[in-house]
């Protein structure tokens, strides 16, 4: 794609929001003395009066250079990859402590409900029995949520660990669901 072009495309927005604009911008700059450097928030009309600011020469040679959009695209996604891993690792204490929370109060409530079960059948107390019973249907519905919060942290964790594994041996990590279903079909 030619710069010209991701001027036009990226008049307003900010290099941030358009890759291919982040990547004119670092080329621009190549041609910009250092005290007119773009930032790396600049917009497409920010670039268009960076080039209307060269020699004829120049603007001629940058508009219609052409930029490896695919390329660009890879960088960026690796760019916010990175960031997000760093965040993560910053914060991977998170989910964690989401899951212990929820896992020590479906065990306290699993605990109390049996408890009173146990006590209502050793004293004999068939009210008490009753009562449990009839709530059992409200106790699953409290408590199915937060099962739910378990269950998908740990299949989170299993499936972040599968796909660490098979990044570091080279391979492709496993499809799921109707992905499978339709690579085996394929073959």
């Amino acid at each position: 794609m030619k710069i010209s072009e991701i001027i036009k495309a990226a008049a307003t927005i900010g290099a941030p929001f358009f890759p291919a604009l982040a990547a004119t911008i670092r080329v621009v700059n190549a041609f910009l003395p250092d005290d007119k450097r773009l930032p790396d928030t600049a917009t497409g009309s920010d670039v268009d009066v960076a080039i209307k600011g060269l020699p004829a020469d120049r603007q001629v040679e940058l508009l219609n250079a052409d930029i490896d959009l695919e390329k660009t695209k890879v960088i960026e996604n690796t760019k916010v990859t990175q960031a997000l891993a760093e965040v993560d690792k910053a914060g991977a204490s998170t989910r964690p402590a989401i899951a212990k929370s929820f896992s020590r109060t479906v065990c306290f409530v699993v605990i109390l409900i049996a408890s009173m079960w146990a006590y209502a059948v050793l004293a004999g107390k068939n009210e008490l029995l009753e009562i449990i019973i009839d709530s059992c249907l409200m106790i699953v519905a409290l408590i199915a949520p937060l099962l739910a919060v378990i269950r998908s942290y740990f299949g989170l964790r299993t499936d972040e660990k599968n796909t660490r594994q098979h990044t570091a041996n080279g391979l492709a990590s496993p499809l799921k669901g109707v992905a499978s279903f339709i690579s085996a079909i394929r073959k």
